[in-house]
């Protein structure tokens, strides 16, 4: 089957995003498919990396420079739109598969225009500024998602919280379809040995995205003097004088799983998370988890199992459920072994392609 992967957006949170394409790609044309990446990156690989022949890489063109947030990419839909009608009109996909509201919204003009009537779409629920848009533009928006939600021939949920959400916007209950997000475990792997570290390192890798999850670990690390938050990206320092905070640069998404080895407890407490990719990345190294119960954490992270919940908006509670794995390495152990073991046994890339792969199947009977 011939499986044309659609990403829209192009922000500084999606850094990742396109590795974790390659990922799925690879992993469907291990089971027979054959799959054309289009995205508006510069690069999808990275250096030196190779991709199988059933593989195929399609950039879009991105708009000018610095093209990011809900406006600016919902303005780039007609040339998404135009290039990807180009491409099929030569070599037409069985299953268009969008990933983001904007790719959505061309998928499902470009897919009908070649007469490739099944859609698959994910992330449409989820905006790049969604906080901060006007209610103008937030009502259109919300509308423009809705359209996409009920055209679908199926949608993509990647947790209950948000297969909740897109039916709300009108997709047809029985096209919703939970799909686990998925994470590369042959790089995201534990360490062969993990010294106990003097003072505790933890860390949150929330600093580009939440300022609200690196607020809440500033604060809880304020009431765990024997331990020591590292913060990557963002502005940690807005938060109030700290000198057990250290703060490092965004770093390249290659480089997490070392950064992920390097830390005994991983702390994540955004408002919310639609994916969990970054407590399911610290999950898949072993690492046990300081989650706030928000959106894909509440199912992904196992309270008590694969790591600790807390309710969100409360430091104090994220302080509690910290000293207590620190107080006890055994729990923190068999946390951190769960964690793993829910990784590989649910979210591996083979695994996730397997269940993707009976959905892309059942559009066609």
């Amino acid at each position: 089957m011939h499986i044309a992967v659609v990403a829209g957006g192009r922000r500084p949170t999606d850094h990742a995003v396109p590795e974790r394409l390659v990922a799925m790609a690879e992993s469907l044309a291990e089971i027979g498919h054959r799959v054309t990446l289009y995205g508006r990156w510069g690069t999808l690989l990275p250096a030196g990396a190779e991709l199988p022949a059933a593989v195929r890489v399609h950039p879009l063109d991105g708009g000018p420079p610095g093209t990011a947030g809900t406006e600016a990419l919902l303005a780039l839909v007609p040339s998404m739109t135009e290039q990807l009608e180009h491409g099929w009109r030569a070599d037409p996909p069985q299953v268009a598969h969008a990933v983001g509201l904007d790719a959505g919204l061309a998928v499902l003009v470009a897919a009908r225009s070649v007469a490739a009537p099944f859609t698959v779409h994910e992330r449409i629920a989820v905006l790049p500024d969604e906080g901060t848009l006007p209610a103008s533009l937030a009502g259109s928006a919300h509308r423009l998602q809705a359209a996409v939600a009920r055209s679908a021939d199926a949608v993509i949920a990647r947790s209950p919280e948000e297969a909740r959400m897109l039916r709300r916007l009108g997709a047809r209950h029985g096209r919703v379809v939970l799909l686990p997000q998925g994470v590369d475990v042959d790089r995201f792997a534990p360490a062969p040995q993990h010294p106990p570290h003097e003072p505790a390192q933890l860390l949150c890798l929330d600093g580009g995205r939440s300022a609200a999850s690196v607020g809440a670990a500033v604060r809880a690390v304020a009431e765990v003097p024997e331990a020591e938050l590292v913060v990557v990206g963002g502005r940690a320092a807005e938060q109030g004088p700290a000198p057990e905070v250290r703060q490092v640069p965004e770093v390249p998404h290659q480089d997490v799983p070392e950064l992920l080895r390097s830390s005994d407890i991983l702390v994540t407490a955004p408002q919310t998370d639609p994916s969990g990719t970054v407590a399911l990345e610290a999950m898949a190294c072993g690492v046990p988890v300081v989650a706030g119960a928000v959106g894909a954490l509440r199912s992904l992270v196992v309270d008590d199992v694969t790591g600790l919940l807390v309710p969100p908006g409360r430091p104090d509670l994220l302080a509690q459920a910290v000293r207590k794995l620190l107080a006890d390495p055994a729990h923190r152990r068999a946390l951190g072994v769960a964690g793993l073991d829910r990784a590989r046994s649910q979210h591996s890339w083979p695994v996730v392609a397997a269940r993707l792969d009976r959905v892309y199947q059942g559009l066609h009977h």
